[in-house]
């Protein structure tokens, strides 16, 4: 409930059909561990390789640092070309500092599974009930086919917080979803 002695301005850039540009191409990519020649600069969704870790392990995941808050809508994944390595389950976390991490959950707060590929090749899109708000995304593989291997692309748009104008005795009432 706003009163009417504020001022509220509400962009309207922020809908699904505006909101859904590519957000790798300028991004630091730096995973925990990597083969030869499958490093994290592989993890592009349009590379001809693809990320993989030393070991197949639950501890092993590919960080993004998008160089700026971003809005993130969707996520698109794939594993190495042309084989049958993919991940075909992943969580996903971000933050806001590249150290404290939350995990992204479902609507009873349970830390979300995404489901992945089926083999190296198909594109599998995911996208986010409540978009993430962040700077850095960490893709952890949970389960996976042959070997972890990933390539991804994140989808959204830049991102600016809303601004109101109160004159000190107005009352503003929002609800939050997350």
């Amino acid at each position: 409930i706003l009163s009417a002695n504020a001022e509220y301005y509400q962009k309207d850039y922020y809908s699904e059909y505006n909101c859904n540009e590519p957000l790798l191409e300028h991004a630091k990519l730096t995973a925990t561990s990597q083969l030869r020649e499958r490093g994290p600069e592989n993890a592009r969704l349009n590379a001809r390789s693809a990320w993989t870790p030393v070991e197949n392990t639950y501890f092993h995941f590919l960080t993004v640092d998008l160089g700026g808050r971003k809005m993130v809508r969707k996520i698109a994944t794939a594993g190495r070309a042309t084989t049958n390595e993919c991940v075909t389950e992943y969580i996903v976390q971000y933050s806001d500092d590249g150290e404290i991490w939350k995990s992204f959950t479902d609507s009873g707060g349970e830390e979300q599974l995404f489901k992945g590929n089926k083999d190296g090749d198909s594109i599998r899109h995911n996208a986010f009930e409540v978009p993430i708000i962040a700077q850095w995304i960490r893709i952890n593989p949970t389960r996976w086919q042959n070997r972890i291997s990933l390539r991804t692309e994140l989808y959204g748009c830049g991102y600016e917080s809303d601004n109101i104008y109160l004159n000190g005795t107005s009352l503003i009432r929002y609800d939050l979803l997350r």
